[in-house]
């Protein structure tokens, strides 16, 4: 039996682990864990292998949210977080109602002004000119 290791952690594959091959890297060097591949992409910031150059194939899957987990925050950090949407979405209300407001103002100076013959469209205006 032939054990193969990671070239960073350098524990062995397993069922539950089993080691890949995510790139063009030979030898020992090629198998990789990928959660191991995943944290170190993570904290590299990079997207290719850093030996061979290989840009990995990368796809991004939401996990369920009943697998979702609880991210450990203090109550400070939990009102700061509250407090930062309720503004948010008042902010986002008022700015919705702002432009309600301001395109029914618009439309209703509009029509008095047609009402009225105080605004002339560019057909008018062309209309005007092939009259003198």
């Amino acid at each position: 039996m032939l054990l193969h290791f990671y070239r960073i952690c350098h524990c062995e594959g397993d069922d539950e682990n089993p080691l890949i091959t995510p790139c063009h890297c030979t030898g020992t060097l090629k198998f990789v864990h990928q959660a191991c591949l995943h944290q170190w992409i993570k904290s590299s910031d990079t997207r290719c292998c850093e030996l061979c150059k290989y840009d990995f194939v990368m796809e991004t899957k939401l996990k369920p949210l009943r697998k979702w987990e609880k991210l450990q925050m203090t109550k400070s950090e939990r009102r700061k977080i509250f407090c930062s949407v309720t503004f948010h979405i008042i902010a986002i209300t008022c700015v919705v109602w702002s432009l309600y407001v301001l395109i029914d103002r618009t439309a209703e100076e509009i029509r008095q002004g047609n009402d009225n013959g105080k605004i002339l469209y560019a057909h008018d205006t062309y209309d005007l000119l092939q009259i003198y």
